[in-house]
């Protein structure tokens, strides 16, 4: 080693390696020291980014069992921004607190063990959450199950999934007969559940660019696809907020969310709302008449 090299390297401050609480290693060693370490509780494992999550925790899947690894993923879009999160994304952090919040709960629907790794950006651990995310309950069917259809139906529009004419992306599903098919947002491939009468028959997974059968599954288990749920309480709480503001002249409906849900009678409402709306929800006043005669000129012929 030259002396002037020698000398800088003399200068440095020292840095130990290991303090009994931190260790410096290259950003390699990450994931063997991580599952080397013998740790009873949960382990959450924090990344700079998505991607780098999502890697850290393909390769922690080579050292320890890939089950007991779980994925919180964050919102690709700004809080303030107006556009949604995908499905995928909400489901599978709903998917992440209800192993973490409920384990018992969740190995018997899903067949998975509690997690002993999370691993998640820095930016989900950083990003506020509504309370009770992990109580939100998905829809749950297995083989043999007794359902009723109308129930299931409106159990998955209650859970964010959209109603379509044939099943092509994440979060949709489709009735035809007896014949239900889910896209659950954290499954690969869309189950398609066949029913005798109120019996849940078969279920199966199925191609989307086909429609053929693949395999056989026990159950369906599929997470809402929003965090924030039209519930009865929302539905209360938003009518009632709503119903403190100054009505605006011609533009009162029952709240704010008469326009998706066209359901709500809370009293406070009611009264304030016009005439024309208690009648009829789908009624509106009538638009104001537009006079559409020119005026006469004014104007003096010339002499």
């Amino acid at each position: 080693m030259s002396r002037p090299f020698a000398s800088l390297l003399d200068a440095l401050p020292p840095s130990p390696v290991a303090d009994g609480a931190h260790l410096v290693a290259p950003m390699a060693a990450a994931v063997p020291l991580i599952a080397g370490a013998h740790t009873d509780g949960l382990t959450l494992v924090l990344t700079a980014t998505g991607n780098d999550a999502e890697a850290l925790a393909g390769a922690l899947g080579a050292y320890v069992d890939p089950d007991a690894i779980a994925l919180f993923p964050s919102w690709e879009t700004l809080p303030h921004e107006r556009l949604s999160p995908r499905s995928d994304t909400i489901a599978q952090r709903l998917a992440t607190l209800r192993r973490i919040a409920h384990p018992a709960d969740a190995a018997q629907e899903t067949g998975l063990p509690a997690p002993r790794y999370v691993v998640a950006p820095l930016r989900a651990a950083l990003q506020p959450m509504a309370p009770g995310l992990a109580d939100l309950e998905p829809v749950k069917v297995a083989k043999g199950d007794i359902v009723d259809l109308r129930e299931l139906t409106e159990a998955l529009v209650a859970a964010a999934y959209t109603r379509v004419d044939m099943v092509e992306r994440r979060g949709e599903f489709a009735v035809r007969g007896g014949i239900v098919d889910v896209f659950a947002p954290t499954d690969p491939h869309p189950i398609r559940l066949e029913f005798f009468g109120d019996e849940v028959e078969s279920l199966r997974r199925f191609s989307v660019a086909d429609q053929r059968s693949l395999a056989e599954v026990d159950r369906l288990w599929a997470p809402p696809c929003r965090e924030l749920l039209l519930t009865e309480e929302v539905r209360r709480r938003t009518c009632w907020r709503r119903s403190r503001a100054a009505p605006r002249p011609r533009a009162w409906s029952h709240c704010f969310l008469y326009s998706l849900t066209a359901s709500c009678r809370s009293p406070r409402c009611f009264r304030a709302a016009p005439r024309w709306s208690r009648s009829s929800p789908s009624a509106s006043p009538a638009a104001p008449r537009i006079s559409t005669a020119q005026p006469k000129s004014s104007s003096r012929p010339r002499g």
